[in-house]
């Protein structure tokens, strides 16, 4: 199931977001699932300044989410025009992917298309700045680029705790 909340952050703290982000040093040709390299990626430490913020925020819109492990925290960039691939993030049962959009886009172009696979059709989540979505972590999506800028968010990996 995917959700979404909106305006769980402040036009202020989504603006801080975006200053950070945009000055990461990112890897160029990064993949999740290994099967094709796309856009680029930077690893978010945890020392990071908006790092708890951010996680707070999802925490307070999901609760449950404090359950899981946290593995992975990293911000996607993708390149004006890009053509990217469906894919999955993790394939383990009861993973979730959280994305923050933190750019701003006067269009809304630029989103995240979900791929129901059984039910052939895809749905698009706008990238409203400050937009947190969730989704299962084997859920195939694939994230779509602006035209004319970088397009910028970050995502958030949870899984079950080993046992």
């Amino acid at each position: 199931m995917i959700q979404f909340v909106d305006n769980h952050f402040t036009k202020n703290e989504v603006e801080l977001f975006y200053r950070e982000v945009k000055e990461l040093p990112y890897n160029i040709n990064t993949t999740d699932d290994g099967a094709f390299q796309s856009g680029a990626s930077a690893p978010v430490p945890y020392e990071w300044k908006f790092h708890d913020l951010m996680l707070n925020g999802i925490f307070k819109a999901w609760p449950e989410l404090r359950e899981l492990d946290l593995y992975d925290c990293h911000t996607n960039c993708f390149w004006p025009g890009e053509h990217t691939q469906f894919h999955r993030d993790n394939q383990i049962e009861g993973s979730v992917t959280v994305i923050c959009y933190v750019d701003n886009n006067e269009f809304y172009e630029g989103g995240t298309e979900v791929l129901f696979e059984d039910e052939k059709r895809v749905e698009s989540i706008l990238p409203i700045p400050g937009r947190i979505m969730r989704m299962p972590g084997n859920q195939l999506h694939r994230g779509t680029s602006y035209r004319d800028k970088k397009r910028l968010n970050v995502a958030f990996k949870f899984r079950p705790h080993d046992d």
